[in-house]
């Protein structure tokens, strides 16, 4: 069935039209990391063709993928992109019994979209009864006619007036961005970028099949930043900690390499000089919601890599770059232009430490964790193994701590600007 759906498929967009066929069973290779692999192809995925049986709804990697592909159509603004098709009879199967429905939601979205039925025809050759390729010529056909109906992409926004903080203001493919330029002691001028982080809901944790999680980065829950605000487009650097404070506690020295060994005060006295010496600014931390929201930067897998991409390509981490820090912008960033946001150092977050996400906040909003002296800290580190090294990874540190592994970015909410 699927060569020839993929057989009419290639005829009607030609053999170099760009179609290519993943099928999940058939094409992982043997030692390759089965989640991660269906995350990729399905994150870059134009369409989802689900064969629907009883078994099916029974998988929960089955479900799981089409929750994964749900959260790609959303993300390209499309609604449309899913076409099944039934195999077997469904009429008795049981959508409220969690045995035979592992996902209600799946089962209810597949069941209102319009499907091709084959079920009269399993137990013919499929190769050779004319219906079943009539059908399924008809369901290409629609799968590409949908293809090429481009949803009309939304007007710009209208040009913002630069900010009095900012000293230069643009867009470029990752968004929009505003500097800050703050005079340094030599007589030279210290450019810190910010980037635009768009308002929107994400599911913040880590699911248990994660590869690799811990205890404390569930549950699972949903989280609406309701609204945009600029992040450090880096973890703050030494040159601009040294502009800033007029001198460098790190222990891994250069200019451009993230600041270290500052905890919490010292954070805080930073945020309050820089905000003297650039009017307007009101930096604070992240909440840990706003910093993994904008790691993920639309993401769901466990890092934001892309396919093609392994996390040596996107983090410093296991000490695989000697055991320091390096400088930031080396490693390639995740889609909203931010670098360094895994690996590196670790990050201060505005949380206090909770050891898990029972009745945390779902509005973005730190957790304020009262009596507790620990901070959460994000992004993993230079000296910390892959675990770490993920969206949802979080570790505790005390707030008095000076660490030659934890550092900071800076956020400002948009409030007029």
């Amino acid at each position: 069935m699927r060569a020839l759906l993929f057989a009419e498929l290639r005829r009607l967009v030609g053999r170099n039209g760009g179609v290519r066929l993943f099928q999940d069973v058939a094409v992982i290779a043997y030692g390759d990391l089965w989640e991660q692999k269906i995350r990729q192809e399905l994150n870059q995925s134009s369409f989802l063709v689900p064969i629907l049986t009883p078994d099916f709804f029974q998988s929960p990697w089955c479900c799981k993928e089409v929750e994964i592909f749900r959260a790609r159509e959303t993300l390209l603004g499309r609604d449309n992109l899913i076409f099944p098709i039934v195999w077997m009879n469904l009429a008795l199967v049981e959508p409220d019994d969690p045995n035979q429905v592992v996902s209600k939601p799946v089962w209810d979205r597949l069941r209102e979209i319009q499907q091709a039925d084959l079920t009269e025809w399993r137990h013919h050759p499929l190769e050779t009864t004319v219906e079943v390729r009539q059908l399924l010529a008809r369901l290409a056909e629609h799968i590409v006619g949908t293809l090429r109906r481009r949803v009309a992409p939304p007007p710009p926004p209208p040009p913002q007036p630069k900010p009095a903080w900012a000293s230069a203001i643009g867009t470029d493919q990752f968004g929009e961005w505003a500097d800050i330029a703050v005079p340094a002691a030599n007589g030279s001028v210290v450019t810190q970028r910010l980037r635009a982080i768009p308002a929107g809901k994400f599911r913040m944790g880590s699911p248990d099949s994660e590869e690799g999680r811990f205890n404390n980065e569930g549950p699972v829950h949903g989280v609406d930043i309701r609204q945009s605000f600029w992040l450090f487009d880096t973890p703050c650097t030494q040159e601009l900690w040294q502009a800033v404070m007029g001198e460098n506690p790190s222990g891994f020295v250069g200019p451009k390499r993230p600041v270290e060994n500052v905890n919490i005060e010292d954070t805080t006295a930073f945020l309050t000089t820089l905000d003297r010496l650039v009017p307007g600014l009101g930096l604070s931390l992240p909440s840990e919601a706003q910093w993994e929201y904008a790691c993920r930067a639309g993401t769901t897998g466990a890092t934001y890599a892309k396919s093609g991409q392994y996390l040596d390509d996107i983090a410093w981490y296991d000490n695989r770059g000697g055991e320091t820090t390096k400088d930031v912008k080396v490693k390639a960033p995740n889609d909203w232009g931010l670098y360094d946001m895994l690996g590196n150092v670790g990050e201060w977050c505005a949380d206090g430490w909770v050891g898990n996400y029972n009745g945390a906040p779902t509005n973005g909003i730190a957790h304020p964790a009262a009596g507790s002296a620990d901070r959460v800290v994000r992004g993993g580190a230079w000296s910390f193994n892959w675990r770490y090294i993920r969206a949802a990874g979080r570790i505790k540190c005390e707030s008095s701590a000076r660490i030659n592994f934890v550092g900071f970015r800076c956020a400002r909410f948009r409030t007029g600007d």
